[in-house]
């Protein structure tokens, strides 16, 4: 037995273990037999994550509905309706982590009720949501590799905290707070305006995952069906930061070759600016001290503008002007800016110097974006309203409107929910009726209204609109 520590089950094994652990033990006359997971109530109170509080949240404040809606694009399977897609759903791959790290991939659901039940019965600690493949996954077994095809899967983006943790200097890893969540603000804001300004995409649902990043989904039907190919050119397009611990230049705009700055950096630049200077430059102090400058000038890649920028962040380096720092930053790329548009025999062009600029900005600032989760159509990533297990927060949803007043530390947990729904329901007589949809009576209520206001309605009005311009084509016909 010892031999299985440390590596993840599949839920078969775990089955045949607890089957094991559950045969009854002898016991003396002194001894009581406790029931099987027995755990005290003060024992669950406690806890922010244990399996028993999700039993209520699974039981009680799930909301099913709302999330079967998103993921069978309103195609409910169903429904006898001949408009109706049942692929949405029964194609859709779910997998489960559950308790003691056993992970179960490759399931699927004929409906919302039996999805409903097998969460319940399972109660899994992270749910992940996969692609949709030509055939129904849960027959994975039953056919060989190449027979089953992932066929689409929204567009999915991953932006973590902990990528950049050499320019912020209040946390590390996978701590997170109001000092440097705006880095992660200004991923949204630039993302926001990339995919919908560049790409013309509609449908974008921002998530927090519970702990250190934030995960967007894009509903978009075309963008559903890109290949492996498609969205890596897409991502390699909005990815810029190219850093390492190896590279002194984080970000290369390759402004010598193009001759220009594309209207869509000057846009990002646009966002990115105000998150350096109020962010990186005040409160994360990063050029405060002799080596937040050498990061800075490292980058710098003219050695005339880099030692003038340091010995003016040198003398202003005990100061609590920022506006100076950033006025000392700028002051000297504009000099320098000016003179090659003056002289053009000067080595470097205004544009390559202006860039410079930009990549500075953008090394502190632009989305860091996790490449591998937007590249491949059958990566696997968290759903939204999952619990996180070490925080015991819910992945909330973000209104990009209004990301500047979202505070990753304030969201509802698992335990502040359940004792939110057991207040509001105690004594009432209509209790049993209000579980149903328990989620009313705590504050997964707003959460669920942002899902709904900033996604899922417009999904559903794009559903009525193809369905009639269906019918229409076939009454023409």
């Amino acid at each position: 037995m010892s031999s299985q520590i440390g590596r993840k089950r599949t839920y078969e094994q775990a089955c045949e273990e607890q089957k094991d652990k559950s045969k009854p033990t002898p016991a003396t006359k002194s001894e009581g037999v406790a029931p099987p997971n027995h755990v005290t109530t003060k024992h669950v109170q406690e806890q922010t994550f244990c399996k028993e509080l999700l039993q209520v949240y699974y039981d009680r404040l799930f909301p099913y509905q709302d999330m079967f809606n998103w993921l069978s694009y309103f195609n409910d399977p169903t429904n006898t309706d001949a408009a109706i897609n049942r692929k949405y759903w029964c194609n859709r791959e779910f997998s489960f982590t559950l308790k003691d790290d056993i992970y179960v991939r490759y399931k699927s659901y004929k409906s919302m009720t039996e999805w409903k039940e097998d969460l319940r019965r399972k109660c899994p600690y992270k749910i992940d949501l996969g692609a949709l493949y030509n055939v129904e996954p849960k027959r994975r077994a039953q056919l060989s590799s190449d027979k089953m095809i992932a066929e689409e899967k929204e567009l999915v983006f991953d932006v973590d905290i902990t990528d950049y943790d050499d320019v912020r200097s209040c946390c590390s890893g996978a701590g997170i707070c109001a000092r440097c969540w705006p880095l992660m603000s200004c991923a949204v804001e630039v993302m926001e305006c990339a995919l919908r300004e560049d790409f013309g995409l509609k449908h974008l649902l921002w998530v927090f995952s519970g702990r250190r990043g934030i995960h967007c989904w894009s509903g978009d039907e075309l963008v559903r069906k890109f290949d492996v190919q498609q969205r890596s050119a897409l991502i390699d397009y909005l990815k810029l930061y190219e850093g390492n611990a190896m590279n002194r230049i984080k970000v290369d705009l390759n402004a010598e070759k193009t001759r220009g700055i594309h209207e869509s950096l000057n846009r990002a630049y646009a966002i990115c600016l105000p998150y350096f200077k109020a962010c990186s430059l005040k409160e994360q102090g990063l050029v405060d001290s002799e080596e937040g400058i050498e990061f800075l000038t490292g980058q710098i890649r003219f050695p005339e503008i880099a030692s003038e920028i340091e010995k003016g962040l040198r003398a202003l380096m005990d100061s609590d002007d920022y506006g100076a720092k950033w006025s000392t930053i700028e002051g000297v790329f504009s000099k320098y800016i000016k003179m090659a548009v003056k002289n053009k025999k000067m080595a470097a062009n205004p544009t390559v110097i202006k860039a410079n600029l930009y990549e500075v900005v953008f090394s502190y600032t632009y989305p860091r974006l996790d490449v591998e989760v937007t590249r491949h159509v059958n990566h696997l990533l968290k759903a939204p309203f999952c619990v996180h297990p070490k925080t015991g927060k819910v992945c909330t949803i973000i209104d990009p409107k209004k990301v500047a007043e979202f505070d990753p530390n304030n969201q509802p947990t698992l335990l502040g929910l359940i004792n939110e729904y057991n207040a509001n329901t105690k004594g009432d007589a209509g209790a049993k009726e209000k579980s149903i949809v328990g989620w009313k009576n705590t504050s997964l209520k707003e959460v669920i209204a942002v899902f709904r206001t900033t996604f899922l309605n417009d999904l559903q009005k794009e559903r009525v609109a193809i369905i009639k311009r269906d019918q229409a084509k076939a009454m023409s016909l």
